[in-house]
């Protein structure tokens, strides 16, 4: 059933409308890499391409942006009149050029060398000792500082210890009540002026107080979360141990194993190296379980792999591949190489006594060495040093035997 033209079609919209005309689809799309870049290089320049130093800037950039904000204020608010108006320039000076100052500190890397490299005890004290300058120079709106201090006391409790910003608060504590002080004595007989300064200074003791009572609080915070990363952690860890190590030996399982063996196969084909693996029998492991019962057969399994790891390189992999079996992993390691390997192992073997378990253990192995072969896979690859193995023990067993092929 043909469907009426309802007037939604492309080309009717366009006739309709020519600013929602849909482009064509093999219209190229306009490109904005040129300013993307310009703007990254720009970005780049201001605030580095460091992670944190770029994070340092972005907040020192903000409390500059938060300071210019006050020098406004002050030049809007201030009484020209006043004896005091003629430091408000210097004042702006010593606000802006102290702030920027820190900033180019920070820009060019020199505060890396430093225990602080926020800077952020220095930008406190100082932020709060302009802001007790702005409170002398204000005059009338002297009390708008009340609240630019509580702003720069919120920074700090982000950053600081709580032993850091009670100390920020008894210094502005000290600051803040010096400027009370100021204008107290400035008018002197004047009661108004008194209960001003009263109340203001009541209102900052009231301020920091609360400050440091919630940066105590978010301080706990930061210390439980803290250690609840460091469980989630160790929980992450435990877990991935679990599922790659084998719980008695502490090596890899079988699953890890063949994972690691996968990689290192497909390395040795990329780049054309060898690649070896020995798999490992422990000769008469069933009369030790038998004879002395299982813990004594975890005994010598432990010794066994620890006694291997301490023979393997780094770039190694000791894989209990199941029972009283054992799969090595040897990258960039020829057949040749694998047999010595093996040979070695079976010699210190040899030489290893079990005094908690029988003075007469002695503890041999059968082993079989395969190197990988041009249509090796995992599987044929493990196949043939098994085959090896158990060629090894119907020949007599303690003795190392290369694959076929």
């Amino acid at each position: 059933m043909n469907r009426p033209d309802d007037g939604f079609s492309e080309k009717a919209l366009a006739q309709r409308d020519p600013a929602v005309s849909i482009a064509a689809p093999d219209q190229p799309a306009p490109d904005n890499s040129a300013a993307r870049n310009w703007e990254q290089r720009l970005s780049g320049w201001i605030f580095t391409n460091d992670p944190r130093q770029r994070i340092r800037l972005g907040q020192t950039a903000l409390a500059n942006a938060i300071m210019a904000g006050c020098v406004m204020l002050l030049h809007a608010g201030a009484d020209v009149n006043s004896p005091e108006h003629r430091w408000v320039w210097p004042w702006t000076i010593a606000a802006l050029g102290g702030m920027l100052a820190v900033f180019a500190a920070i820009r060019s890397g020199i505060n890396q060398q430093w225990r602080d490299p926020s800077l952020a005890m220095f930008q406190m004290l100082y932020a709060v000792a302009i802001a007790a300058g702005g409170y002398v120079l204000a005059g009338p709106v002297r009390s708008a500082a009340l609240p630019i201090l509580a702003v720069i006391l919120m920074f700090g409790m982000f950053g600081l210890s709580v032993r850091q910003v009670v100390a920020v608060g008894v210094y502005a504590a000290v600051m803040f009540g010096a400027a009370s002080f100021y204008w107290i004595r400035r008018d002197a007989g004047d009661p108004a002026v008194l209960t001003f300064e009263k109340v203001n200074f009541g209102m900052l003791l009231l301020m920091l107080m609360g400050v440091c009572i919630l940066t105590s609080r978010l301080a706990g915070m930061r210390e439980r979360s803290k250690r609840q990363k460091a469980a989630l952690e160790a929980a992450l860890e435990q877990n991935r141990m679990l599922a790659t190590q084998d719980a008695l030996t502490g090596c890899l399982n079988r699953r890890a194993m063949t994972e690691r063996l996968g990689q290192a196969m497909a390395l040795a084909a990329r780049f054309g190296t060898p690649c070896s693996v020995i798999m490992i029998d422990l000769d008469h492991f069933k009369h030790v379980n038998d004879a002395y019962g299982h813990a004594a057969g975890d005994e010598v399994l432990r010794t066994v792999a620890e006694l291997a790891r301490a023979q393997l390189r780094d770039v190694d992999a000791l894989g209990r591949w199941g029972g009283e079996e054992f799969l090595v992993l040897l990258p960039a390691t020829s057949a040749q190489d694998a047999i010595a390997c093996a040979e070695r192992l079976q010699k210190k073997l040899a030489e290893v006594r079990f005094p908690n378990i029988a003075e007469d253990l002695h503890l041999s192995f059968s082993a079989g060495v395969a190197a990988i072969g041009r249509d090796d896979g995992v599987a044929t690859l493990i196949d043939r040093a098994d085959r090896a193995m158990y060629q090894a023990k119907q020949a007599g067993r303690a003795r190392v035997v290369p694959a076929e092929g």
